[in-house]
């Protein structure tokens, strides 16, 4: 079976990248393994956030996108996703006024 036939076939996942404050300000996981027609909840816990994506690597159409604290925003990754690869993104947290950190920055990785 061709991968795009298996893509066809494969029950959507739910990604939800970990907001957690550390002792060094707030951190957010990466997502290693998004595939199309996947969603990803982005849960503002403790903090509004606003979610940014360059506007060439946005793959989700966010753009900008403001979550207030306690809510929730979600996003299905499109099935017609023409790029895939890593979409690093960034993640900006009202109470300290500082981005959240990952390892690096962090991203999405769409396969």
């Amino acid at each position: 079976m061709s991968n795009s036939r298996q893509d066809q076939h494969r029950q959507a996942a739910t990604h939800k990248p970990r907001l957690k404050r550390g002792s060094s300000g707030w951190i957010i996981s990466s997502l290693d393994d998004v595939q199309p027609g996947d969603r990803i909840e982005w849960k503002a816990t403790g903090t509004d956030i606003v979610i940014w994506f360059p506007p060439d690597k946005d793959p989700l159409g966010i753009g900008q996108r403001r979550v207030r604290k306690g809510k929730t925003f979600v996003k299905r990754v499109p099935q017609n996703l023409r790029k895939r690869g890593v979409f690093p993104y960034s993640v900006f947290c009202y109470e300290t006024g500082e981005m959240a950190s990952s390892n690096s920055s962090p991203y999405i990785r769409v396969r």
